[in-house]
């Protein structure tokens, strides 16, 4: 993702390597692409850890463990940067008559690249991250009905004032994860198919400008999308504010003043 940006900031200053020259821009697609769709599954794999470690199923939430999240960081990994090995063929420097200069080198590549796109960063993990949120949120429910101890009036009250507030609280974030996730990505992938679909046509030096700002401007948007779910958790979660601030508390030096003799 800084790589993309880097490059876009270096056009503003007339510098252009990564457009113009092939090896280049065929690893800053690669490394951009790579990185953002790590981090989009990275999300997806603790999810799937919470939802291991809230099953009601004792064999289900031992799969819960380090040994198997590095397991599922290697196979993401793994996947990902084989996934995208197309891009060392398929995108080309230097290419005049595209939205911008690097670009995919016919419309079959396109196609490829646009559908890679579309289930690896769009379809995929919105549906994945929406069925693991609605079953997290599901199983802590019936885990504290099941823990739940019989006490007075009063204490029940509050306890179910607290579980309720708690149950809003992760259904708002997965609800918020989901639509920021599909509202910033969709811009994207409308432009990508329109590129797809008008890769025939002759456009002139003007509207190819505009498509090349339409695109840097969707991209931005995305962008912003990968490094938001540090403020929906910040904003949404009680918990997490608490733990990031004692996270800093520690890390931050702590001057001790000696006294003078």
């Amino acid at each position: 993702m800084y790589v993309s940006i880097l490059s876009r900031i270096g056009i503003g200053l007339q510098i252009t390597p990564f457009y113009y020259i092939a090896l280049l821009c065929k690893f800053q697609v690669y490394i951009s692409n790579v990185s953002i769709s790590l981090v989009i599954w990275f999300v997806i794999g603790s999810c799937w850890d919470r939802y291991l470690a809230t099953s009601r199923n004792s064999g289900i939430r031992r799969m819960s463990s380090i040994r198997g999240t590095r397991r599922t960081i290697l196979i993401i990994t793994f996947c990902i940067s084989l996934a995208y090995a197309e891009i060392f063929y398929c995108f080309e420097g230097n290419m005049i008559m595209a939205a911008a200069p690097c670009s995919p080198k016919n419309a079959l590549c396109s196609i490829i690249d646009s559908t890679l796109l579309f289930f690896i960063q769009f379809l995929t993990p919105s549906l994945l991250v929406f069925y693991f949120g609605i079953n997290i949120y599901l199983n802590i429910r019936q885990l504290e009905h099941q823990r739940q101890i019989v006490s007075s009036f009063t204490s029940q009250t509050t306890q179910t004032k607290k579980k309720r507030r708690t149950d809003r609280i992760l259904l708002r974030i997965v609800i918020i994860q989901v639509v920021s996730l599909l509202m910033c990505s969709l811009p994207v992938f409308a432009f990508r198919l329109y590129i797809t679909l008008t890769l025939a046509i002759t456009k002139s030096s003007v509207r190819l400008s505009i498509e090349n700002l339409i695109f840097n401007a969707t991209l931005m948007t995305y962008y912003f999308e990968k490094v938001c779910s540090f403020y929906i958790y910040a904003i949404t979660s009680r918990h997490f504010r608490r733990t990031l601030w004692r996270l800093i508390a520690r890390i931050r030096p702590v001057n001790n003043i000696a006294p003078e003799n």
